[in-house]
This record gives structure tokens, sequence and C-alpha cells, in this order.
């Protein structure tokens, strides 16, 4: 499978209510991990004695928590990407129909 993958933002608002409800548990429950790793990662970080110049990257791979440490070039994290307007799941068949995939 070469083809390149087309994503698209689904409008969780036309979904039935318990896939509404999960969906929001998941979001949730996605923000409190990110709260979770940030509190660790300054908690891990204040141990470390980082040269001048210099910052910690943290890695998850597997599960298994792992450090670098690179220049501190000043670049920071990746812009975020620009998000498209959602759309229902139909219409996203629908879509795919009309370009001949079959879905």
């Amino acid at each position: 499978m070469t083809e390149k993958l087309e994503w698209l933002t689904i409008d969780m608002s036309a979904q039935p209510a318990n896939v509404q409800e999960a969906y929001e548990y998941y979001v949730d429950l996605r923000k409190r991990t990110a709260k979770a790793k940030e509190i660790f990662e300054t908690a891990f970080d204040a141990t470390v004695d980082v040269p001048a110049g210099g910052k910690i990257v943290h890695g998850y791979n597997f599960g298994r928590f792992s450090i670098a440490l690179v220049d501190d070039d000043g670049r920071g994290k990746a812009a975020p990407k620009t998000k498209a307007e959602p759309i229902s799941l139909q219409a996203w068949i629908d879509r795919q129909s009309l370009n001949g995939r079959r879905i």
C-alpha cells in the first residue's frame, strides 16, 4: 500500500451518543495524561544538571522512558499543522465513493 493517506477530522456531534461519550472520555484521559507527563518531565529534569546551551528531550519508545541531551538552539517544538473543518463520517464515505475508492 503506497497510497498517501488522507486524514480527515470527523464531526463527532454526528455520531451516536455512546460514541460521543466514549470520545469525550478518551479526550479527558489524554488531557490528564499530558498534564501528568508534563509534571513528571519537569520533576525529572530538575534532577539533571544540564550543561549551558543544552536541553533534555524525552522519549517513550515501547513504553520505556529515555532521554537525550541536545543543543538548545531555540527552535522548540514543531509548529502545529493547520486544521481542516470536521466532516461527518457519512460525508467522508460519500466523498470516497465519488473519488472511485472502495470502503
